[in-house]
């Protein structure tokens, strides 16, 4: 075997493998038998030429040789007896070295490096070495093609009752349909003992699956709190993403009381556990309290490729905004950020009017409201306003200025509130005309009309992922209403779909509701029909409503599925998008036989190198069940439902090779341009990385 490495550690690597076989074989016979292999009368002159090659000399051309350490073995009166071929296969993958050529995607199929670790993992549980075969078959699973995928899933279920990495490979391979029939039960299962007693790090893989289960990403019931407890102990048990997903549902008060501490203590553990997604979080939750450390956390999460901590970036670095060490937030001399105006209040009732009216109509904590509100009166602190509203002599309020020191104080206060809160700026400007932080009078207040415009104001301006336009700028999409519209239009729309029952606030629905644009279903079918080989009956490309139906999907045998367009943007995967939560609820019901919900927003998957991508197609609900599908040329809805079980939320290389198309990245570059009414060579193209990879198209004209 020409490729076996020559060193130190190779060798007693072989060595330690052959005693796993053989354990009733002695050390020393064991050494003189990998010594045979390599073609060395001694133990004592094969590590004389080991250390001669790792101190620079030339290797040996003298090749291992499985025959010839077996049969050593059999001269010294080992008895290898059944274990032949177990040591056979062992040696044969411990022998094949370092591949000649270039590089190749790790995550590529290999079906030979697959079959080598089948037998080897084969011959482990033979020997009765659970833990070896485990791991082996483990492996075996990650580099099998999809052919491949049951004879490496059946060697697993065989392993998985004495084998943790098994159990858990297996379930995983379960939950991801890749290859193999999607089982959510039995991947439970297999999960639930590894979680319950499985090493560390294997107790922490298991209960962050289970935590996805809990929430309802393969479908079936949702559990909130249980989701909620496992991501938890995968958390403290050292799994980042679990901890990622704990703070999120602390933050957003899914399964349990919304708490901004709890949220950022699992953010923070995340951040320890290098998750990137929880630096941006993280930042984002304590830009007010210390910004020197939340803006580190953006350099890290964004230099990591974080497309939301990107744009926070951009946005604070465009706003002029610097860390000033002792004094809290201060302006850059030369930034964009508008002159800070300290204005010394006559006492401190008003200060705490506004903090009041932070807590209440924003939800904010006592302590922040009140930070918040020293910030727009152009103080680092709390305690700094207090101590000068009590020694120092107060400024005129606004009623005693002229309009251009009122528009100054304005201008400013509305900004350091957006700095603070994370909101717009046309949000931020409407809070301030509500507070009046540095009048005299009216009492400040929040209502609800007031937060419902501000909510508006915010959607107008929404970013790709459905958060708030931080930067202000035009670059995102509009919804669906004119760029210059009155947000209070908003609120009455809003008011008349939710109809005059008890307490319904149309806040809830606008911080979901996430449009993109009115929905297009003539561009989206005419573009499948053209490019992709779909068909389409009872088209109705005047449908306006989120998650009207557009058509009728048309497949063999007379096969006819009802499609649906959501005016929503959709990450495949997130599980924050409540909206489309209660879309697949609605149509599970409404279409029990079954339906395409597709997206107004196109995303697709494109790899840093190569050839090749992903167009995203949507949701697909068969058999009582919810999928991810993609878009690819010759496809059609049979194909769609040929990919039942897909999960596309960590799509990959070998996602690509199995699913994607040359030119997926054009398509996407030109659908996303006729969207916005532009012909592909008018646009200017950008994307927005989630953190799973997808990327969401920002059109400007050119």
């Amino acid at each position: 075997m020409p490729n076996t490495p020559f060193d130190s550690i190779h060798q007693k690597s072989l060595r330690a493998l052959i005693g796993k076989v053989l354990p009733d074989a002695r050390a020393p016979h064991i050494a003189e038998a990998v010594a045979a292999g390599y073609g060395y009368r001694t133990h004592k002159t094969f590590l004389a030429a080991i250390r001669a090659v790792e101190a620079g000399g030339p290797a040996p051309t003298l090749d291992f040789d499985v025959d010839r350490l077996i049969s050593r073995l059999h001269e010294l009166g080992e008895d290898v007896g059944s274990q032949d071929q177990a040591l056979r296969f062992l040696l044969g993958v411990m022998s094949d070295g370092p591949r000649s050529g270039p590089p190749t995607d790790p995550d590529a199929p290999d079906e030979a490096l697959a079959r080598r670790c089948l037998r080897a993992g084969l011959a482990f549980a033979k020997a009765g070495q659970w833990r070896d075969a485990g791991a082996v078959l483990s492996k075996a699973m990650a580099a099998a093609p999809a052919g491949m995928k049951e004879q490496v899933a059946a060697a697993l279920e065989a392993a998985a009752p004495h084998s943790d990495a098994a159990a858990a490979n297996l379930a995983f391979a379960l939950l991801s349909a890749d290859g193999i029939p999607r089982d959510v039960g039995r991947a439970r299962a297999l999960f639930e003992p590894v979680a319950a007693s499985g090493g560390t790090e294997l107790r922490g893989y298991a209960h962050n699956w289970l935590g996805h289960i809990a929430a309802g990403r393969f479908g079936g019931c949702r559990t909130p709190a249980a989701a909620l407890s496992h991501f938890e102990q995968a958390a403290r048990a050292g799994h980042g993403e679990a901890a990622f997903n704990a703070g999120l549902m602390h933050d957003e008060g899914t399964g349990v009381r919304s708490s901004d501490k709890k949220a950022c203590d699992f953010y923070r553990l995340g951040v320890e556990l290098g998750h990137v997604p929880s630096m941006t979080n993280l930042a984002v939750k304590t830009m007010k309290h210390d910004p020197r450390a939340a803006m580190d956390l953006c350099e890290r999460a964004a230099e990591a490729g974080d497309g939301k901590a990107a744009a926070l970036l951009q946005a604070l670095t465009e706003a002029g905004m610097a860390i000033a060490v002792e004094d809290g937030l201060a302006p850059e001399e030369d930034g964009d950020m508008p002159p800070p105006v300290r204005v010394v209040p006559s006492g401190i009732g008003r200060p705490r009017a506004i903090a009041d009216a932070l807590r209440e109509g924003m939800r904010a904590p006592p302590k922040e409201a009140e930070e918040i509100a020293a910030y727009m009166l152009g103080f680092g602190s709390w305690r700094e306003l207090a101590r000068a509203a009590k020694k120092t002599r107060a400024d005129p309020p606004d009623e005693e200025c002229g309009p251009e020191e009122v528009r100054r104080r304005r201008a400013y206060q509305a900004h350091m509130l957006a700095l603070c809160v994370d909101m717009g700026p046309a949000a931020a400007a409407i809070a301030v005309e509500a507070l009046l932080p540095t009048a005299r009078t009216p009492l400040p207040v929040l209502d609800a009309p007031t937060l419902a415009r501000m909510q508006a104001a915010s959607y107008l301006h929404a970013d790709a992922q459905g958060g708030e336009d931080l930067n202000g700028e035009d670059e995102c999409e509009h919804g669906p209403f004119d760029e210059d519209g009155d947000p209070a239009d908003v609120l009455d729309m809003l008011t008349e779909m939710l109809g005059p029952g008890p307490k319904r606030d149309p806040l809830g629905l606008m911080d979901s509701l996430r449009c993109r644009h009115p929905i297009q279903p003539g561009v989206w079918l005419g573009m499948m029909e053209e490019h992709l080989g779909w068909a389409f009956s009872d088209v109705d490309e005047d449908a306006e409503l989120d998650a009207d139906q557009v058509a009728v999907a048309v497949g063999s045998g007379r096969r006819r599925v009802p499609v649906l367009m959501s005016a929503v943007a959709y990450i495949p995967g997130d599980l924050r998008d409540e909206h489309v939560a209660r879309l697949k609820a609605h149509i599970g019901t409404a279409y029990p036989a079954g339906a395409v919900l597709m997206f107004n927003k196109p995303v697709g998957w494109l790899p840093e190198q190569g050839p090749g991508g992903l167009l995203y197609g949507g949701l697909l609900w068969w058999d009582k069940a919810w999928s991810d599908f993609v878009l690819r040329p010759g496809g059609g809805l049979d194909d769609a439902l040929a990919q039942r079980g897909r999960d596309l939320a960590h799509p990959n290389a070998r996602t690509v090779a199995a699913f994607g198309f040359v030119g997926a990245g054009g398509l996407l570059h030109s659908l996303a341009a006729y969207l916005d009414g532009l012909e592909p060579d008018e646009a200017d193209v950008r994307f927005l990385r989630s953190a799973s990879g997808w990327l969401m198209p920002q059109v400007t004209p050119l």
